[in-house]
């Protein structure tokens, strides 16, 4: 058959079953063949699979948070299986390392570790300062981790993201769960910038997870454990508020200093540590504002009760946080999302 024009006229089945023309005047089409089949396969795996599906290999880079703090277990078990994988030279770049990674220690002592760049605490900071690594260690603030992640200063192989809730995609939160920490903020920069995402929970929840504050898309692979940490172990050592008279007395002064520049007044905005001086200063902060019968705008930093106690008794207008200190923080925020 030919068309008007005069040319051989061709007609296929399109994907709707029609009959459509190829050719029109002197233009060629491709008849729409369908939208390709929608499957959902999951992504969840052992850590093992996940690490070689990477694949992971000597020397590269592997990233961890450190919001379960003292309560951390991923670390560790990451560490072990990268070792029982005959991994050598690893960079860790984890944001913070505490006691319960002591562990670390043995697993550069065995050369699964040789360079380290994140915030050192307690045994594996005092290890390396009396052993040094082939590379110099790199500490790194919180803020100036992210800015070298950002940039690609740091630049992350795998990026293994505890998470105490997700669902099979890796839509994933530290929210829900037994082991909620509360917000997963230091891993989000990871998650945009690693070339590999691992997630590992210890609580699979229905697609799609309720708060998703790593997407799916994100997420390579996912691994479920027994238990990513214990939250209780959140508060340890510098996070707890000091008894010390001398460091009681400096929080207490800081106060009156505040109070006497002025600063003490309706619609401030104050920003507090969790160290035991820091603690003890925003107690006393939370009785001069009752006293003074002020109500500040904002408070920022790193969540406690104690900034807690002050918005339930009405002294601050709202919260901006990154990361909780305690417990009594993490079912707060879970009750009271904002």
């Amino acid at each position: 058959m030919k068309s008007k024009n005069g040319s051989e006229r061709v007609e296929v089945q399109n994907a709707a079953g029609r009959m459509v023309e190829t050719t029109i005047g002197d233009m060629t089409f491709t008849p729409f063949s369908g939208a390709r089949k929608y499957a959902f396969a999951s992504k969840l795996t052992t850590l093992e699979k996940a690490l070689q599906n990477c694949p992971l290999k000597n020397g590269m880079t592997v990233s961890f948070h450190h919001q379960l703090r003292n309560g951390d277990f991923v670390v560790n078990q990451t560490l072990a299986a990268i070792k029982d994988l005959g991994i050598k030279d690893i960079r860790l770049a984890q944001t913070a390392l505490f006691t319960v990674h002591k562990p670390v220690i043995d697993f550069i002592k065995e050369g699964v570790v040789s360079r380290i760049e994140g915030s050192l605490n307690d045994s594996v900071g005092d290890y390396v300062s009396k052993h040094p690594l082939k590379s110099p260690v790199v500490l790194r603030s919180h803020g100036g981790r992210w800015g070298a992640v950002k940039t690609g200063e740091l630049a992350i192989d795998i990026a293994i993201i505890a998470a105490s809730a997700s669902d099979e995609q890796g839509n994933c939160t530290g929210m829900l769960g037994d082991s909620a920490f509360g917000p997963i903020s230091y891993s989000q920069i990871d998650a945009l910038n690693a070339k590999h995402v691992i997630v590992v929970t210890d609580t699979i929840v229905e697609y799609p997870c309720n708060s998703q504050e790593i997407q799916e898309r994100y997420v390579d692979y996912v691994v479920q454990v027994d238990r990513i940490g214990d939250p209780n172990q959140i508060v340890s050592g510098s996070l707890k508020i000091t008894d010390d008279s001398e460091k009681l007395n400096i929080a207490r002064q800081c106060v009156d200093l505040m109070d006497a520049a002025g600063l003490i007044k309706d619609g401030m905005v104050f920003q507090s540590g969790a160290g035991g001086i820091s603690l003890a200063a925003v107690k006393y902060l939370g009785d001069r504002l009752e006293e003074k019968n002020v109500v500040a705008a904002c408070a920022t930093g790193g969540l406690t009760k104690f900034i807690i106690d002050i918005y339930k008794a009405g002294h601050v207008k709202k919260i901006y946080y990154s990361q909780v200190f305690d417990t009594e923080s993490i079912r707060f925020i879970q009750n009271d999302p904002g």
